[in-house]
């Protein structure tokens, strides 16, 4: 009798841990799982300004080269883990890929400190209303869109991402 007690709160327990490992898995092992497809190409024409972080640009400065937009934050664990990727792949393609990170971080005096710990060389930029009229509501950090030389969105994936993952996602409009 006295370990019946017990058993409701075990099983709830249970229960709850094993959705928080599900959501975890989900986020950290098996991006795939949170892919969404593009729904035709959409082209990104307004000029977004990408400042807030280091000197300002715009996206559109970037015509011509494959880019890899990364929408993430610095207390995003899934986010930090994949930074190294990004400046992999930023430095394996030099004239064809340009990788730009997107902070959605309150403020840059969280940011620019983070991005010298962790000797992040891609341009980075913080997130404003541009930005979510263009690409809409994320529906999970991080989010990594590739836009085609043309500036077309071809791919959305929410999730971490693997070197092989992003260099898998850019081959075919290198």
């Amino acid at each position: 009798m006295r370990s019946s007690k017990f058993l409701l709160p075990a099983a709830v327990g249970v229960l709850v841990i094993g959705f928080a490992v599900f959501i975890a898995a989900r986020s950290f092992q098996f991006p795939n799982l949170q892919s969404r497809p593009t729904k035709g190409i959409e082209i990104v024409s307004a000029p977004l300004q990408i400042s807030g972080v280091g000197k300002s640009l715009t996206l559109s400065s970037f015509k011509g080269n494959v880019i890899v937009l990364n929408f993430w934050a610095t207390w995003c664990p899934p986010c930090v883990a994949e930074m190294p990727h990004f400046v992999g792949i930023s430095n394996a393609y030099p004239n064809d890929v340009v990788v730009i990170g997107i902070s959605l971080d309150e403020t840059s005096d969280e940011v620019l400190p983070f991005l010298k710990k962790y000797k992040i060389t891609y341009p980075v930029g913080m997130m404003n209303a541009g930005f979510e009229e263009t690409f809409g509501t994320l529906p999970g950090i991080p989010a990594t869109f590739i836009l085609d030389r043309q500036m077309r969105i071809v791919k959305r994936v929410v999730g971490y991402q693997s070197f092989t993952d992003i260099d898998a996602l850019i081959k075919p409009y290198l």
